[in-house]
C-alpha cells in the first residue's frame, strides 16, 4: 500500500533517524515497492508507494525553499489551474500531482484543498511558521490515523506504528459499531488516542503541539429541478469526463469486472477504449464471470478470469485483518491475493466504487418485503433519524448477546450515540442515507485496501460527480433510472448485456426487475439444496456452507472466539453460535466471522 508515517516533534529531536528507522519495521513493505526516508530537526517522514504514480523522489519544495510536501495517490483534470499557476508566476520543475498541490497550496492556503479531485493524502510543511497540514481526499480513500503523546504528533497510514506512542486502552464505542453497523463511523478506531482522519478533513499542527480539525467540504443537497433527460445527459457527460481525467496517461489501464453496473459506467465513460484488460476474481466461473466475459468481449477487452480455491478465504485471514486494522470483516477481502497477475498485465486497475450504491437508492434501505417494493429513500422522512437508521439499515441488535453483562437497549443506545455524533442536528433522512455512503469505512472497503497494498488503482469517484449527485432529487436515483438510461446513452451495447443478479437487461425496469429477483432467489435457493450449497452466482462463495465444510476453518474460528477478552465477551454465548451454525441449527456465519475478524485482530496486536 502507498503510505506515509511521520513524526512531528514540538522540539529539536536529536535521534529522529533512528526512530524513523525503529517505525520502518512496523510496516509491511512489498518487495516490489519504493520507500523514501527523510528528516528535518523535528520532522521525519517515511513515504512508500509503487513506483508508477508521482513516483518522483520526494519531498518536492516550492522555489524558496519554505514549504515542501510529500503526497500518495493522485489528483486530475489540473491542466488548466496550472496554467493560471504558472502565469501568477509559479516555477514547475517537475510535472507531477505533488508539485502541483504544493503550488496550488501556496496561492490559494486551505482553500485549495477543495480544488482538488482525486484520492490522496498530502503532508505539507511550512519551514517559516513551522505548522504541519495533513489532509485527506473527499472520500477518505487513503487511510491517515494520528495521536498525540506528550511533546509529539504521529501519523500513518497504518495503525501499527502509532502503537509506540499509545497508550492501548479500548475505545468501546468503536468495538460496538463494529459489532452492530459492521463499520466504525466518526473518527474512532479500536483505541482511545489514535483517531482516523476523515472525509474531506485537514489537520493543521502548530510548533506548540495544538492540533485543530477542519473540513473543506460537507456533503449537502443542494437540489435543482430539472427534467429526467436532463439529468441523464449532464450525468452521461460527467461520466465521460472523470473517466477522460483518469485515462490520459500512458499507464496500461486494467478493469476489475462484474456483472452489475459499477464497472459498465467506467467502461461507458471510458468512449476512447482506454481500459484494455478485464479481470474477474471468483471461486466458481458462475453467471457473474459469463456476464463479465460478455462485457469484455464489448470492448474488445481481453479478459482474465482468477479462480480461488477453497482455502482462500482462511488462507488471508492474517492478512486481511492487519491491512484492514481489524475494523472491516476479514471475508471482504476478496482479491488480496491475485494482484501479481493484475500486475503482469497493467500498471492501474479500476474499480467501481461508490456510483451503484449513490446512483441506485441506497441498499440500507432494501431491508425487507415492504421497503423493496417502496422507493426506499422516500421513506418516512419525518420518521426519528436514530430510531430509522437502526432499524431500516438492518443493524445487528442481537449482536449484544456477544458482551457479558450487556443487554439490547444498552447496545442500541451505544449505537444510536455514535450516529447522533456525526449527524447534524438538522439532518433528515435522505441526507443521512447519502452520508452514511459517503462515510467510506464500509465492509467493501477492505478491498481497496487490499488492492491499494500491491498495485495503483482508480476509482469513479470523482468529485463533480458527486456534487452533481447532490443536485439530484432523491426520487430521480431511488429507482436507478437516471444511471441504467445514462448508461444506455452512452453504449447500447453494454446495456445489452444482461446483468448477473437476475439475468434481466440494464435498462429493465427496476420493480419489474425486483419481481423476477423473488423467483429467481427461490429457484436459485432450490438449485443450491439439490446440487450444491457452496455455490453462488456472485464473486464469492457461500461462505457459512464454506465454514460448515472447511474443517481448517471451523478450527480457526473455535480457537480464536476461545481466546477472547472474558471481561469482555460471554464465552458461553461464542461457543454456542458456533454450534448452532456447524449444526445447522441457525445461520450465524456473520457474527462468527466479526467475532473472527475482531479475535485475531486483537490476537496479532497482542503479540
Amino acid at each position: 500500500m502507498s503510505k506515509l508515517i511521520g513524526l512531528y516533534y514540538m522540539d529539536k529531536y536529536e535521534n529522529l533517524k533512528s526512530k524513523l528507522r525503529h517505525l520502518k519495521k512496523d510496516i509491511n513493505v512489498p518487495n516490489a515497492s519504493f520507500m523514501e526516508c527523510w528528516s528535518h530537526e523535528n520532522l521525519g517522514v517515511v513515504r512508500v508507494h509503487h513506483g508508477v504514480i508521482n513516483s518522483e523522489e520526494q519531498p518536492i519544495f516550492n522555489e524558496d525553499g519554505t514549504k515542501c510536501i510529500f503526497m500518495i495517490g493522485e489528483v486530475f483534470g489540473y491542466h488548466n489551474e496550472k496554467k493560471n499557476l504558472i502565469q501568477k508566476g509559479h516555477k514547475f520543475k517537475f510535472d507531477n500531482d505533488a508539485e502541483y498541490c504544493l503550488h496550488l497550496f501556496e496561492e490559494y492556503g486551505e482553500g485549495s484543498f477543495i480544488k482538488l479531485n482525486g484520492s490522496f493524502n498530502l503532508i505539507i510543511y511550512d519551514f517559516f511558521e513551522k505548522k504541519l497540514i495533513i489532509v485527506n481526499d473527499r472520500f477518505a480513500y487513503k487511510p491517515m490515523f494520528f495521536c498525540k503523546k506528550d511533546n509529539l504528533v504521529a501519523f500513518s497510514s497504518r495503525i501499527k506504528p502509532l502503537l509506540n506512542f499509545s497508550d492501548k486502552k479500548y475505545n468501546m464505542s468503536a468495538i460496538y459499531d463494529f459489532f452492530g453497523f459492521q463499520k466504525i463511523f466518526g473518527d474512532k478506531t479500536y483505541y482511545k488516542d489514535i483517531y482516523s482522519l476523515g472525509n474531506a478533513e485537514y489537520l493543521i499542527i502548530d510548533h506548540k503541539g495544538y492540533i485543530t480539525k477542519r473540513k473543506y467540504w460537507e456533503i449537502s443537497h443542494n437540489i435543482v429541478h430539472r427534467s429526467e433527460d436532463e439529468y441523464v445527459k449532464i450525468l452521461s457527460g460527467k461520466l465521460v469526463k472523470a473517466m477522460e481525467r483518469r485515462t490520459s496517461d500512458k499507464n496500461k489501464k486494467g478493469i476489475l469486472l462484474s456483472g452489475g453496473l459499477d464497472s459498465r459506467a467506467i467502461l461507458a465513460g471510458d468512449h476512447k477504449n482506454k481500459i484494455k484488460y478485464g479481470f474477474t476474481i471468483g471461486d466458481f466461473y458462475n453467471k457473474e464471470v459469463e456476464i463479465s466475459n460478455k462485457v469484455a468481449d464489448s470492448q474488445d477487452m481481453e479478459f482474465y478470469f482468477l479462480q480461488r480455491n477453497k482455502e482462500y478465504y482462511i488462507n488471508i485471514l492474517e492478512k486481511a485483518v492487519e491491512i484492514g486494522e481489524g475494523m472491516y470483516r476479514f471475508d471482504h477481502a476478496h482479491f488480496l491475493n491475485y494482484t501479481n497477475k493484475l500486475k503482469s498485465n497493467v500498471d492501474v486497475v479500476f474499480t467501481g466504487g461508490l456510483i451503484e450504491q449513490l446512483w441506485q437508492g441506497s441498499k440500507f434501505f432494501y431491508y425487507n418485503l415492504q421497503n423493496k417494493i417502496k422507493t426506499p429513500y422516500l421513506l418516512d422522512t419525518n420518521s426519528d433519524i436514530l430510531e430509522f437508521i437502526i432499524y431500516k439499515y438492518g443493524v445487528k441488535l442481537n449482536n449484544y448477546e456477544v458482551f457479558k453483562g450487556f443487554n439490547k437497549l444498552e447496545f442500541q443506545d451505544n449505537l444510536e450515540k455514535s450516529l447522533a455524533d456525526i449527524f447534524s442536528e438538522n439532518i433528515n433522512v435522505n441526507l443521512a442515507t447519502d452520508f452514511i455512503f459517503y462515510n467510506n469505512r464500509n465492509p467493501a472497503y477492505l478491498n481497496q485496501l487490499c488492492l491499494d497494498e500491491y498495485i495503483d488503482h482508480r476509482l469513479l469517484d470523482d468529485t463533480e460527480l458527486i456534487d452533481f449527485l447532490l443536485t439530484v432529487p432523491v426520487e430521480f436515483r431511488a429507482n436507478g433510472h437516471i444511471l441504467r438510461k445514462s448508461l444506455k446513452y452512452l453504449s447500447k451495447e453494454l446495456t445489452r448485456i444482461p446483468t448477473s443478479n437476475y439475468g434481466m437487461p440494464v435498462y429493465c425496469n427496476p420493480y419489474f426487475e425486483f419481481l423476477v429477483s423473488i423467483f429467481y432467489k427461490s429457484y436459485h435457493k432450490l438449485k443450491l439444496k439439490r446440487y450444491n450449497k457452496y455455490y453462488t452466482n456472485h464473486s464469492w462463495p457461500n461462505r457459512g456452507q464454506l465454514l460448515r465444510d472447511n474443517k481448517k476453518f471451523q478450527m480457526s474460528v473455535y480457537n480464536t472466539i476461545t481466546k477472547l477478552d472474558d471481561e469482555l465477551f460471554d464465552k458461553k454465548t461464542l461457543k454456542n453460535l458456533f454450534h448452532d451454525h456447524i449444526n445447522y441449527k441457525k445461520n450465524n456465519y456473520e457474527i462468527l466471522a466479526l467475532l473472527l475478524t475482531f479475535g485475531k485482530w486483537q490476537e496479532m496486536t497482542n503479540n
